[in-house]
């Protein structure tokens, strides 16, 4: 178990449109405490107007961990292109 004052917010680089997934596998498999906010949008299409549920920052998703205990399963997880 990692000491939580060395614990700090990073901000990871994913695949666009992957970041909820990328998030998810952080607080799963890692037990991460993560921030990827979602956006609701109601865009017009020919069928009329539909509701698309997009990331707020698109191809990233921030974490909280501590670098040198978790930096290569972070990086290395699945979705996750690097810490930027």
């Amino acid at each position: 178990m990692t000491d939580p004052q060395n614990e700090l917010w990073y901000c990871l680089k994913a695949k666009t449109k992957r970041e909820h997934i990328a998030a998810k596998i952080l607080r799963a498999k890692e037990n991460l405490t993560v921030f990827s906010p979602r956006i609701s949008l109601i865009k017009q299409t020919v069928r009329g107007p539909k509701t698309f549920t997009e990331a707020l920052f698109p191809g990233y998703v921030f974490c909280k961990f501590c670098l040198v205990s978790h930096s290569r399963k972070v990086q290395y997880s699945q979705n996750i292109i690097g810490i930027v």
